[in-house]
């Protein structure tokens, strides 16, 4: 007799399944951190673009678009502060910008990048923020 017996065929579809369960968390934490990083970039771009702002028109607002002299992609404005890509939103303020992971489905969570305004340190809220702790964010606690 040649083939697989239906226990043998069994076993594998079970172990496979155990592999799986075990991968796919994995895979999901590695998916949202190189989204996390990308946030980060496009916050580093409006960052700068606040900054060099500043330089250049010390008393001006930089919490709105018309203060940034880069073009941003891959999202829309919606009103004068606010940038949204598919995955994040983007919000200016006077101090830098706030950027919110919100319907991910691993958990949500929010950045704050400063500015040469800030007053604070960048810090990060939610449980992902563990793995940003060493690239100069602060996980900010619920009573801060």
């Amino acid at each position: 007799m040649k083939g697989f017996t239906l226990l043998e065929l069994l076993v594998t579809v079970i172990i496979i399944s155990i592999l799986a369960a075990v991968a796919l968390p994995q895979y999901q934490r590695a998916v949202e951190k190189s989204r996390m990083a990308e946030a980060m970039t496009l916050g580093k771009t409006i960052i700068d673009a606040q900054n060099r702002s500043l330089d250049a028109f010390p008393n001006e607002p930089v919490n709105v678009k018309s203060a940034l002299d880069v073009k941003l992609s891959g999202g829309a404005w919606s009103g004068d502060s606010e940038y949204k890509t598919r995955d994040f939103t983007y919000t200016l303020e006077t101090e830098g910008v706030t950027i919110e992971r919100s319907g991910a489905k691993t958990q949500d969570y929010t950045l704050f990048m400063g500015n040469y305004e800030a007053k604070t340190e960048n810090w990060c809220a939610g449980d992902i923020c563990n793995s940003v702790q060493g690239m100069g964010f602060k996980k900010k606690t619920t009573q801060e």
